[in-house]
């Protein structure tokens, strides 16, 4: 018989119900072969031992009674027992997390036992524990949502502080363009006075030049009458 045969998947109906167990799945058990009674040694005060009756899973109530069909807890099946646990700890949980799948969702066919292994030893539904990894992870999103809308108001606000400081250096630059276009006005109205000064000396030079030409001219003529009145004076003597 081969060890994942020894468990049967519970159901939500079962759940701490305490129906009566359900027929093994081999062939070679009968159905009404119940998991034998345990006994637990306890030592009192004074060293004497004593024992304990504790009953099987069935006759507990508020558990969880994934049914183990179990004729009798052999070393071997212990062990193997065992290694499945370690396989629910080391393998069954990083793939949960990691592929976000359920723990009711077999992984491989060898890994049918891991939900009975939880249900039976540790009491914990994989319901439960599926609602507390999607608490953590809505936790975890949440933080991401937060941390992004904080983000996008910073960024928000950065944003508008460097659309300000934008227009504020446009305004000062259309400022500084309106004096720049004042001061090339100017500029251009003195180049015209002073070609209009370069043409009024232009000017001034032309008369001055022709005053000189005249004076010249009348300088002449005043010296050659000048001459010819020496010269007729001179003949009256």
């Amino acid at each position: 018989m081969a060890f994942k045969d020894l468990f049967v998947k519970s159901t939500e109906s079962d759940v701490g119900s305490g129906t009566p167990e359900a027929p093994p799945r081999s062939s070679n058990i009968a159905p009404s072969t119940m998991p034998p009674a345990r006994t637990r040694r306890t030592f009192l005060a004074g060293g004497t031992p004593s024992k304990t009756v504790v009953p099987p899973p069935s006759a507990r109530t508020g558990l969880a009674t994934a049914k183990l069909s179990v004729a009798t807890p052999d070393p071997e099946f212990l062990r193997d027992f065992e290694d499945a646990l370690k396989g629910v700890t080391k393998r069954g949980y990083a793939e949960f997390l990691q592929q976000k799948t359920t723990l009711g969702v077999y992984i491989t066919e060898e890994d049918k036992l891991i939900p009975a292994a939880l249900n039976s030893v540790h009491g914990v539904r994989p319901n439960e524990i599926l609602a507390s990894v999607r608490e953590c992870i809505q936790i975890v999103e949440n933080l991401n949502q937060d941390f992004g809308t904080q983000l996008e108001t910073e960024a928000r606000g950065n944003a508008q502080d460097k659309n300000a400081r934008l227009n504020a250096i446009s305004k000062e630059v259309t400022a500084h363009e309106q004096s720049i276009r004042e001061l090339q006005e100017e500029i251009a109205a003195l180049k015209t006075e002073e070609a209009n000064l370069q043409n009024e000396v232009g000017r001034i030079d032309t008369e001055k030049e022709a005053v000189g030409t005249r004076i010249k001219s009348a300088y002449d003529v005043i010296s050659g009458r000048l001459s010819d009145l020496a010269s007729a004076i001179s003949a009256h003597i």
